[in-house]
C-alpha cells in the first residue's frame, strides 16, 4: 500500500479523477501514481507489459518482482498497478472502527488516497474475477502501521467481495523472477546495426529449425549461428529470448483457450528448467552440458536424444520392425523415444502379433532386445540367434 508524500489537495485529487487515473483496464489503465510522481525514487522502474501492451509503474524492486510474476503466469489477465481505494468515505468509516486516524495532508487536511500494489483480473474456471494483491518485505509486517494500514484494506475489499492478500519475498521464487527478467526486455523486436526487423524473422525461422534438429546447447547452437552469419554476437541469443516471449503472449488465451495455453506454458517452463540456471553470483546464464530427459522439440513432448551406440547418436524416436524371414512380410513395427531401450517395444509387437493369430518358432534379433519380453518369458519351441559380444583373450 502506498499513498502520496508530497502536498495534497482537494484539487489536485480532482485533477487526478480528470486525468483518469486508476480508471479504465488493460492499455487503458491509468495507475493513480507514476514514477514521475516520485522522481527521487531510486528502486523505482518502468517496465512494458506482455499482457497490457502498456508501460507499468513499479515503485520497489519487490513490486517489479511480483509484476514478473502476474506477467507469467496463465491465470491473470489483466494487471493494475498502483491501484486507488477511491471510496474515501469507506476508507474514513473503517480507519474509525479501528480506532485510527485516516491520514490526511498537515497543510490542506485532504484525506489521502491509499492504493494497493496490484489489482488483477485472473481466469478462475472460465470466470474473470478480481483480486488485490500486495507486497511488502517480511520485516515491515511487524510494524504497528504497516498492520494499520493493511487491516484497512483488507476490510475495504472485504467490503467489496475482493479477495485481498500479502505477498512477501518468501513468496517470489527467485530463481523463476531472474529466468523471466532474463527475457521480459525481448518483447519487442527492433532492428539492429546489422539488420532490418524481417531479416531478424527470416533469422528466427532458421533459429527454430536448427534449435529442433540439434542436441547442442541453445549457447553453442545461438553462437554458432552468430559466426555462420557474420553478425554481432548475442544476436541468435537475442532471437531466442524473443521467440520465448513471442510463444508466450502469442496464446494468451480466450476462456475456451486457456488449457492450450497451459500445455504451451508448461513447454516454456519445461525448457526454462533444462536449459537455464542461475550461477553463485546470482547471474542467469544457459546450462551446460545436456540435461536428462531433455526435450529436444516444442512441438512434440516426446522426442529425446539417444545412442546406439558410444558413437552413432540419435534424435528423435527409434523405429523397431519384425520382419517374416520366411516370405519377407512385416508382421510388426513399434516407435520409442530414442532415449528408451530397445527392449521396451516388444510389448506392442506381441499386440500386434497376437491379432494375427501368429507364433513365433526363431527370433534373430540384436543384442539390445535379449533383456525383452521375447527372451524372457519365451517358451521351450522358440529359438533365439543372436549375434555374440566380442571375447579378447587375457
Amino acid at each position: 500500500m502506498a499513498r502520496c508524500t508530497r502536498e495534497w489537495s482537494q484539487a489536485k485529487f480532482e485533477r487526478y479523477i480528470k486525468e483518469g487515473r486508476g480508471q479504465g483496464s488493460g492499455e487503458n489503465y491509468k495507475p493513480w501514481i507514476s514514477v514521475s510522481d516520485f522522481p527521487s525514487m531510486g528502486r523505482s522502474a518502468r517496465s512494458p507489459g506482455w499482457k497490457t501492451n502498456r508501460v507499468h509503474h513499479l515503485l520497489s524492486d519487490h513490486e517489479r518482482r511480483l509484476f514478473y510474476l502476474f506477467e507469467w503466469s496463465d491465470m491473470v489477465v489483466d494487471i493494475r498497478e498502483q491501484f486507488p481505494l477511491l471510496d474515501l468515505d469507506l476508507c474514513t468509516s473503517i480507519a474509525r472502527d479501528m480506532g485510527m486516524k485516516y491520514p490526511t495532508d498537515p497543510v490542506s487536511g485532504t484525506p489521502y488516497v491509499l492504493t494497493t500494489d496490484f489489482m488483477l483480473t485472473v481466469n478462475q474456471s472460465g470466470k474473470s474475477v478480481q483480486i488485490a494483491r500486495t507486497v511488502k518485505p517480511s520485516s515491515d509486517l511487524e510494524k504497528k502501521s504497516v498492520a494499520e494500514k493493511f487491516e484497512l484494506e483488507r476490510r475495504y475489499y472485504a467490503d467489496q467481495n475482493i479477495d485481498w492478500g500479502i505477498v512477501t519475498e518468501k513468496e517470489i521464487p527467485r530463481l523463476l523472477v531472474l529466468n523471466i527478467e532474463w527475457i521480459h526486455s525481448s518483447y519487442s523486436l527492433e532492428a539492429t546495426s546489422e539488420m532490418e526487423v524481417e531479416q531478424l524473422r527470416g533469422l528466427s525461422t532458421i533459429l527454430k529449425s536448427r534449435l529442433q534438429k540439434s542436441s547442442a546447447t541453445i549457447n553453442k547452437v545461438t553462437t554458432a549461428l552468430d559466426r555462420e552469419m557474420n553478425i554481432e554476437a548475442g544476436t541468435s541469443l537475442m532471437l531466442f529470448k524473443h521467440l520465448l516471449v513471442e510463444t508466450f503472449v502469442q496464446t494468451q488465451p480466450t476462456e475456451n483457450e486457456h488449457p492450450l495455453l497451459r500445455s504451451t506454458l508448461e513447454t516454456a517452463r519445461q525448457i526454462e528448467t533444462q536449459d537455464v540456471e542461475v550461477d553463485t553470483n546470482g547471474e542467469v546464464k544457459l546450462r551446460s552440458g545436456v540435461a536428462k530427459e531433455r526435450r529436444i522439440s516444442v512441438e512434440d513432448e516426446e522426442m529425446r536424444h539417444g545412442r546406439k551406440s558410444r558413437s552413432q547418436k540419435i534424435d528423435g524416436y527409434k523405429r523397431h520392425v519384425l520382419r517374416d524371414l520366411d516370405n519377407g512380410m512385416i508382421r510388426a513395427v513399434g516407435i520409442t523415444k530414442a532415449n528408451v531401450p530397445e527392449a521396451s517395444v516388444t510389448d506392442a509387437i506381441t499386440q500386434d502379433l497376437t491379432s494375427q493369430d501368429v507364433e513365433l518358432t526363431e527370433l534373430h534379433i540384436d543384442r539390445a532386445y535379449l533383456s525383452s519380453t521375447f527372451v524372457k518369458n519365451r517358451s521351450e519351441q522358440l529359438k533365439i540367434y543372436c549375434k555374440a559380444w566380442v571375447v579378447h583373450n587375457g
